[in-house]
């Protein structure tokens, strides 16, 4: 008798553990939300959402989307401009995430209309979210007019267009322009990144109908 009242409370408290455990981790999941929503400024707000590994590890893009609109409610009925552009790029950003590419579009859009109103930051992060949208709409000549405004803005280095190239089923220009462009930025001991380049360099060689070069730059891929 005693042997089964040792092994039930053994039991129980494995129980206990586990849900301790659980709940423990789950509430680690859920700092970001909650260091976003207990950060002390806008700008600090702007930097958890966008820093954050994870955003919907437990809350989802809807739970941030509603609590993005709040604090956007509360900082337009105190004409807070700067913190009304902040938390609309968030808003562009999570309706990107969901999937809603026509209205993300449109709200990144009247931001960089009014971008002289943003810092660095800002714009390249509206920049980037039409740049995500139009490639998901597969409007790729005005990604391409994105990708050109960040070259001459210079908010960003390393622009490219191989990629919307490849899309269009452009191959060659596409392996030309990363040859040219990418290559040399790419440290001669940086085996991922050589890796990586070789890799999509033998796919668009490939897709070009280069099939040896394509098979020498995949087996440099390989290592």
């Amino acid at each position: 008798m005693g042997r089964y009242a040792r092994l039930l409370i053994t039991a129980f408290s494995l129980v206990f553990f586990f849900n301790g455990y659980a709940q423990s981790i789950l509430d680690d999941e859920q700092s970001v939300l909650k260091e976003f929503q207990d950060a002390d400024a806008p700008m600090e707000r702007f930097e958890v959402f966008f820093n954050s590994v994870n955003r919907y590890n437990v809350h989802s893009a809807y739970d941030w989307l509603d609590t993005v609109k709040v604090y956007l409610s509360n900082a337009q009925k105190t004409n807070d401009t700067l913190a009304t552009r902040l938390y609309q790029v968030m808003e562009a950003q999570l309706y990107n995430d969901l999937g809603e590419y026509d209205k993300s579009t449109s709200l990144a859009k009247d931001l960089f209309v009014a971008k002289d109103s943003l810092d660095a930051e800002s714009r390249l992060k509206v920049l980037d979210v039409l740049d995500d949208n139009y490639a998901n709409l597969q409007l790729y000549d005005k990604q391409i007019e994105v990708r050109k405004v960040k070259r001459e803005l210079g908010i960003t280095s390393n622009v490219a267009f191989y990629d919307i190239y490849a899309n269009l089923g452009l191959y060659r220009k596409a392996w030309k322009q990363l040859a040219q462009e990418v290559r040399p930025t790419i440290a001669d001991n940086d085996s991922y990144g050589l890796a990586k380049y070789h890799s999509k360099m033998g796919n668009y060689l490939r897709l070009d109908d280069s099939a040896p070069t394509a098979l020498r730059e995949l087996n440099k891929a390989k290592g």
